[in-house]
């Protein structure tokens, strides 16, 4: 498939995805050669232009070079999968594109595209784009059918109708998102740019604006707040700011233009010829003001609260100051300015602290559970970690205003009628306040803000009031967390992830996968365990997998330890080797003395096809204050996607719970709800027992429940002695279900009718093992399917 590209004076660079590994092979031919002759796969690939896919579905530059300068040509691309199927002849005329070199040097030196899909109805398009000089770069999207029918777009075209970017830095990537496209329609992007010193931009800007001009003086940036100083050029004039964070899955991308605020919620139509205008945009933005003298001035801006330790694009926007106008008259066009002229105003910033994880974290009740990998700036071994179930305090404090009655300024109980003064300090009020403690705060501070009942122009807050208290106080703390919530640092895990893909597999063999699963593994573990010795490993290994019709991908994660005195580069260095193709050559070694696997993994020829070890990750050089953990005890909480909390603890004592302000996160605890351990599940005797619509969060295919005599030890009960009975008499299985089914949804003890003393048990859940919150990855994947 085409996703876009790029030309320049003698190339052209198709930007191609194929569903195989393999190689994309594009070629072309004068545009006037091409009537009515089909490309044939041979014709390709003769021009021998190709690239390597190493990823199935991920997308590749295809350079064709030696061209005529602006000359008009026909494109087309084939693909060669690495077993040697190619693109069927129906398959290469889809990428057919009339496409012209350019007469001018486009400094785009390579290309990436990504389509993302948003929900049922949207799409996003990703692009990654390396340029080689500074200057412009413009891109523009065009629906597929107009690019095979009238042709790609010439850069004239591109600059003419496509969003502009100032490339300043060549350290990093011109990364952009095109958002909100029609699922039901493909897309493709298609780039130029251009060098340029920029030198232009002094004689413009000496030029009088028909608009008002803001420019960004300073900035200062905190933890979850951008300070900005901005010049304006006359007067009177209304000034906008915005902040835009940065999109962070799969990876941190800069948005070619402004597409998500501060708060990261998204935008309907957050570009401009998409229903929008960047002005529009702009006009959105909370944070506004004022600049009453003809002679311009300077306006300040505290945009918060914004994500923690994380990447911003910050624009600014003037425009002449509307004069009101009578109820029903229209108002006069606003003056200001233009879409360029804002993009000339980008300052990109970034926020001090721990990095807001938006996949967070993921543990199973009833296992240890440690969260690590925490990024972010100026972490250290004082900080601390909460985990609540309701949000992070964030920028919701008493701001000290008080009312006409001099009451709110700070937390205080006392009635907010008009009839009833502040108490003076150490005494009670007349009348207290039926819901507590209260204050003012800044309006959209505290997610309980209201406004004032007597005094509307104030905002008022509750739950302010509770962050006050201390964190280790009797029933503080979501229930089953140990220590009220508060998790202490830990020793980071290093460890080491690394993928096994198999191809040309039988797949209605693969389906009887999971009977020789353990098999499997110990071979793998008995290859690792040699490979690297017992001085370097700490934990088993645990795995993922990932089948699909023609492949298998083995995802496995194994912690290590650093033995004393050893360097941690020497020791990375050290296991990349062992991991090599050695342990490659050992694992297929030991598949095939496995009978019943080498039956299940009968590829061409009857042999196990391992490609390689791929996606490795060796982490041996951790820093302090990035991992943490509640207790070394398993934990047993009800499951809920809690909220994660950090205290910096270089600036606060992180005892009060208004110390831990800043989210970083969610902590997904996999398990049965509050509401579902509170329940009374029915199985009838002489019937199956099944249990159905168990109400979870996140648990997955692999959970168990047990059946346990209902005693005062609950799920910790063991037989007293060797001859007890291991389970309930007469209960199928030991008391212990299937493997559950249907997402964690169904279990069942196998098809044998229950036959047992009639009265209540004890219902216990067990679920499989995370093997690797890996990012980006959906809860119901990282698991060991074997339980």
């Amino acid at each position: 498939y085409i996703l876009g590209g790029y030309a320049s004076v003698t190339s052209i660079v198709p930007v191609a995805q194929a569903d195989r590994e393999g190689r994309i092979f594009c070629a072309a031919r004068p545009a006037d050669q091409a009537m009515g002759s089909n490309w044939t796969a041979k014709m390709v690939m003769d021009q021998n232009f190709f690239s390597i896919l190493v990823l199935a579905n991920a997308s590749v530059p295809v350079f064709v070079n030696r061209l005529t300068q602006a000359t008009l040509y026909e494109v087309a691309c084939v693909s060669e999968s690495d077993g040697g199927a190619v693109s069927t002849e129906a398959d290469i005329q889809e990428t057919r594109r009339l496409w012209s070199s350019e007469g001018v040097v486009n400094t785009v030196s390579s290309m990436f595209v990504e389509r993302v899909p948003q929900d049922e109805e949207k799409l996003s398009i990703r692009t990654i784009i390396t340029v080689d000089a500074i200057g412009y770069l413009w891109c523009l999207v065009t629906r597929t059918e107009a690019a095979k029918e009238f042709g790609v777009p010439s850069g004239r075209v591109i600059r003419t109708d496509g969003l502009v970017m100032k490339i300043e830095d060549l350290r990093n990537d011109a990364n952009g998102i095109f958002p909100d496209l029609p699922s039901n329609s493909t897309h493709e992007v298609y780039c130029t740019a251009e060098k340029n010193d920029f030198s232009n931009e002094t004689d413009g800007a000496s030029m009088r604006s028909p608009y008002p001009i803001a420019e960004i003086l300073t900035h200062e940036v905190g933890e979850d707040r951008i300070r900005l100083f901005v010049k304006v050029d006359r007067g009177p004039a209304t000034v906008y700011c915005r902040a835009f964070r940065w999109a962070t899955l799969p990876t941190g991308r800069r948005p070619t233009t402004p597409l998500l605020p501060s708060g990261a919620e998204p935008l309907g139509k957050p570009r401009t010829g998409d229903g929008m205008s960047f002005q529009a945009l702009m006009y959105t933005s909370p944070f506004v003001f004022e600049v009453p003298q003809p002679s311009g001035g300077v306006a300040e801006f505290d945009l918060a609260p914004v994500a923690t330790g994380s990447l911003f694009d910050v624009y600014c926007y003037a425009e002449e100051k509307l004069e009101e106008v009578p109820a029903g008259s229209e108002p006069p066009p606003r003056m200001g300015m233009t879409d360029e002229a804002i993009r000339k105003t980008l300052i990109t910033v970034q926020t001090l602290g721990p990095f807001y994880e938006q996949s967070g974290w993921h543990c199973v009740s009833g296992r240890e559970c440690n969260i690590t990998g925490l990024r972010g700036d100026g972490l250290s071994e004082d900080d601390r970690v909460l985990v609540r179930k309701d949000a992070c305090p964030g920028m919701c404090s008493c701001n000290g205003k008080e009312d006409g009655m001099r009451k709110g300024p700070m937390c205080s109980n006392v009635s907010q009628d008009l009839g009833v003064s502040a108490p003076f300090p150490g005494q009670l009020p007349d009348r207290f306040d039926p819901n507590g403690e209260w204050c003012y705060v800044d309006p959209g501070a505290c997610a309980d803000g209201r406004p004032s009942v007597h005094f509307p122009n104030l905002t008022l807050s509750y739950a302010v009031c509770a962050y006050n208290l201390p964190v280790l106080r009797d029933g503080a703390g979501p229930e089953g967390f140990p220590n009220h919530g508060l998790a202490t640092p830990t020793p980071p895990v290093e460890a080491i992830v690394f993928t096994m893909t198999f191809h040309d597999l039988d797949y209605p063999r693969l389906e009887h996968f999971p009977a020789y699963l353990g098999a499997f593994e110990v071979a793998i573990k008995n290859a690792f365990l040699i490979a690297i010795g017992t001085r370097f490993q700490r934990k088993d290994i645990s795995f993922d997998y990932l089948m699909s019709q023609n492949y298998a991908e083995v995802f496995a994660f194994v912690s290590i330890a650093i033995p004393d005195g050893v360097v941690a580069a020497d020791a990375e260095s050290a296991l990349r080797v062992a991991i090599g193709d050695w342990m490659i050559d050992d694992i297929m070694r030991r598949l095939h003395t496995v009978k019943q696997i080498e039956k299940t993994f009968l590829g061409v020829g009857n042999t196990v096809n391992l490609v390689g070890i791929t996606d490795l990750r060796i982490d041996l050089s951790p820093t302090l204050g990035t991992a943490f953990r509640w207790s070394a005890e398993p934990l047993v909480a009800p499951g809920y996607p809690y909220h994660l909390c950090h205290c910096n603890g270089t600036a606060g004592s992180c005892t009060q719970e208004s110390d831990f302000r800043l989210a970083i996160g969610r902590l997904h605890v996999s398990g049965p709800t509050k509401s579902q351990a509170e329940a009374v599940r029915t199985c009838i005797g002489g019937l199956p027992c099944v249990i159905d619509n168990l109400d979870h969060y996140a648990a997955a295919n692999g959970s168990r429940l047990a059946v346990v005599p209902e005693t005062s030890r609950g799920c910790a009960w063991t037989p007293r002695s060797i001859g007890e009975h291991p389970g309930v008499p007469g209960f199928p299985l030991l008391g212990t279900s299937d493997p559950a089914i249907s997402s964690g949804d169904v279990y069942i003890w196998g098809d044998k009718p229950l036959v047992v003393a009639s009265g209540f048990y004890t219902l216990c859940w067990c679920g499989p093992p995370v093997a690797w919150t890996r990012p980006y990855r959906e809860l119901d994947v990282p698991y060991a399917q074997g339980g």
